[in-house]
């Protein structure tokens, strides 16, 4: 709520007064034999947010049958999270907004009631949303209920906001919550709506209503760990959500290669993984398929996407850890498979620096702490066991100073070789200077290279079947004094 105010306080920086809102009604529609359909949407004095049913068209054409009480007009990049302003009276090169798209989002400031008549053209939208609050349209059913309009966002959905005219605050859903604590129920065609989403997705408009019904579903699986959402027509004709099921993975026939020898490996488990079926179905929407990946080693875990179907790399793969160490591992995906995370822990502390003395040196220190484990794994028969390794290539890492702070950059360490077994634990450090007093930062940045092998009986050698980079950086503070 208070970010979505937020956006809305940017309105102010343009001299608009944030005095009232207001949803519209969807207004009449209107049908004349040899001519396109249009609608008539009814504003009131001061704010009201409304969507564009027209095509591509330039504003101040667009708002000819109300541009008289138009005090301003804004519309909301969902990327970039800026509005592009409009006002009539404002010079060309100060206004920002230029054209209005089918299926914008637009922030009306009216000097008095009118009536705002625009083209209706049949759409439907593939609305783009990116983390944080998106300003888009609801172009499906008049008066859909919130939680089926918004069932296509899947897990990805924290909220929903629409404004309430006669008490100027908003309308809420988020699906977290009970209903009856959700003030916002239904949506009406073309209204204006903040979406808050924790990741990007794109949500289809109207829901289609393609094979396997038009309702979202969710399927849970307590005992794999995972949670599969299925937005409204991804299934395929003749598909129900009753037939997707989910076991935990085993690659039941894949063959290596190793110097021109086939290698054979049959039923062998992984960890945190599970496999979707019916196998080979393709899904019309991406499904999101969401596992949880216990914190079993301690420290700062991070998990490690394999692939579906081994050897087919899946794409929008994220890792979010969560307050209690675990990982969650996130797919969105069309197709079945097998998807499979590996947990490991990499733990990057460092304490503050403290008040440092100009022209005395002070260290910046980060320590490191690794560990990780893997199952082992059937090779050819039940037979033979071999096992996969966790390993990192190199670790490598970069101390990096602001202005005032001596030398810019230090290297600590220079892509050294480390295991994740057995558990280990170094400290890498630089020596600066500072010259500028108050208080700066030293940002340690690191890339640490891992590969997952199996390691199979001699005279074979490991094979690699996955790698990847783990990247991110730590903050260090400190304080120049005199």
């Amino acid at each position: 709520m208070q970010r979505i105010l937020q956006f809305v306080a940017v309105l102010s920086v343009v001299g608009v007064s944030l005095a009232a809102f207001a949803m519209f009604t969807p207004g009449a529609t209107t049908t004349v034999s040899g001519q396109a359909p249009t609608r008539t949407v009814d504003l009131d004095r001061s704010w009201n947010l409304v969507s564009w049913t027209g095509p591509e068209t330039p504003v101040e054409e667009a708002l000819i049958p109300i541009l008289q009480r138009v005090g301003s007009d804004h519309t909301f990049n969902n990327d970039s999270k800026q509005f592009r302003n409009f006002s009539p009276t404002s010079p060309s090169f100060v206004n920002s907004l230029k054209m209005l798209n089918p299926g914008d989002a637009v922030w009306l400031r009216m000097t008095a009631a009118g009536s705002w008549v625009q083209p209706l053209a049949p759409a439907t939208i593939s609305a783009a949303l990116t983390t944080g609050f998106n300003l888009v349209p609801w172009f499906g059913p008049d008066g859909m209920a919130v939680a089926d309009a918004a069932a296509g966002i899947g897990s990805a959905l924290q909220g929903v906001f629409a404004f309430v005219p006669a008490s100027q605050t908003f309308n809420t859903y988020s699906p977290n919550l009970p209903s009856a604590v959700n003030s916002l129920k239904v949506v009406p065609f073309g209204v204006g709506l903040w979406v808050q989403v924790n990741r990007s997705v794109t949500w289809q408009q109207p829901p289609p209503e393609v094979g396997g019904g038009g309702g979202a579903t969710t399927l849970n699986f307590p005992s794999l760990n995972l949670t599969i959402d299925i937005p409204p027509g991804a299934l395929p004709p003749g598909v129900s959500p009753d037939d997707i099921v989910a076991s935990n993975a085993r690659v039941n026939s894949t063959t290596f290669t190793q110097d021109g020898a086939p290698i054979e490996i049959t039923g062998w488990p992984v960890l945190n993984a599970v496999t979707l079926d019916p196998p080979g179905i393709e899904f019309l929407q991406p499904v999101t398929v969401t596992l949880m990946v216990p914190n079993a080693a301690g420290g700062t875990p991070f998990a490690l996407p394999l692939t579906s179907r081994l050897g087919e790399a899946v794409a929008d793969v994220r890792t979010d850890i969560q307050a209690d160490g675990s990982a969650v591992v996130t797919w969105e995906t069309t197709r079945s498979g097998t998807f499979a995370a590996l947990e490991a822990s990499i733990d990057f502390s460092a304490n503050n620096i403290g008040t440092a003395t100009a022209g005395t040196p002070f260290t910046a220190s980060v320590t490191v702490d690794i560990s990780g484990g893997i199952p082992t794994v059937d090779v050819g028969s039940d037979t033979g066991i071999a096992p996969l390794a966790l390993e990192a290539a190199a670790l490598t890492g970069t101390f990096r100073a602001p202005a005032g702070v001596a030398p810019s950059s230090i290297v600590a360490p220079a892509s050294t070789p480390i295991a994740f077994d057995p558990p280990s634990s170094t400290v890498y450090s630089g020596t600066f200077t500072c010259s500028t007093t108050g208080v700066f930062e030293v940002v340690y940045e690191f890339a640490l290279d891992w590969g997952i092998q199996l390691v199979l009986p001699a005279p074979f050698q490991p094979i690699t079947i996955q790698s990847g980079t783990y990247q991110g950086t730590v903050a260090i503070a400190g304080d120049c004094q005199p």
